[in-house]
């Protein structure tokens, strides 16, 4: 699959990536006299590209491909056998793919979702799965490396799901690219504004750049979600409140 994905990154996300962006009501609440609402509509749209096409991705695609096939079986034994059928079958798929052809029903349809590369290379939800569980998995053995290249892998078959993109940022995080934990954090925004972890992993990042104003602004933005949704961040909100107090 890697092969082919740069090639057709303009057909199959480039096209769609306004499908993933948020409605115009959520702009207009956005705007201000200084930023109108399709500046920052256009802004999340650029964000989401530059991190669907960043540089080295054709080589994060490889990396991810090769421990998919060289260790998806030591977490799952189970699973692995289909998880490679669907990738080696990925390229056939593609060239039978029309979206007529896709299994949705008529009522899924007509809710005009967007076509995702993991439709396109006919990997099924099961398999997104698997290979979800050994990103974590080398994620909590703290091999970030690894972990980015699944995470990458992850979020251009279902750019979608805001969860990629969110472990992804951490990802970067852990191996100090914290300009590129912000550009991916900046995606789960656009994906998701009510997401506390966006915003508080986001402050964090900007205080490892020595701007702890930014780290602030962030923090008054999250202030109301925090009230509401304490949520399972604490070690990063207790790093992040310590460091604006000093």
């Amino acid at each position: 699959m890697a092969e082919v994905t740069n090639e057709l990154f303009d057909e199959f996300v480039s096209s769609r990536v306004d499908e993933l962006l948020e409605d115009e009501d959520y702009y207009q609440q956005m705007a201000t006299n200084l930023k109108p609402a399709s500046v920052i509509k256009q802004e999340h749209r650029e964000l989401i590209l530059k991190q669907l096409k960043m540089e080295e991705l054709h080589t994060q695609l490889v990396m991810a491909e090769e421990l998919i096939q060289e260790h998806l079986a030591e977490v799952d034994p189970n699973g692995y056998q289909k998880v490679i059928e669907e990738l080696d079958n990925g390229s056939e798929h593609l060239m039978a793919f029309t979206p007529e052809s896709s299994s949705e029903t008529e009522e899924e349809k007509e809710e005009e979702k967007p076509v995702l590369l993991q439709a396109v290379f006919g990997i099924s939800d099961e398999s997104v799965k698997q290979i979800y569980a050994l990103a974590r998995y080398y994620a909590e053995k703290n091999e970030y490396s690894n972990a980015r290249a699944l995470f990458t892998y992850l979020t251009m078959l279902a750019p979608n799901q805001m969860i990629f993109w969110v472990l992804l940022g951490v990802c970067f995080q852990a191996l100090n690219l914290d300009q590129e934990a912000l550009e991916t954090f900046a995606i789960v925004k656009a994906l998701n504004p009510s997401e506390p972890a966006s915003y508080i992993y986001s402050a964090e990042s900007y205080l490892k750049l020595k701007e702890k104003g930014k780290a602030e602004q962030e923090m008054d933005e999250v202030k109301p979600f925090l009230e509401q949704h304490p949520g399972p961040w604490k070690e990063s909100l207790d790093y992040v409140l310590q460091e604006l107090k000093m």
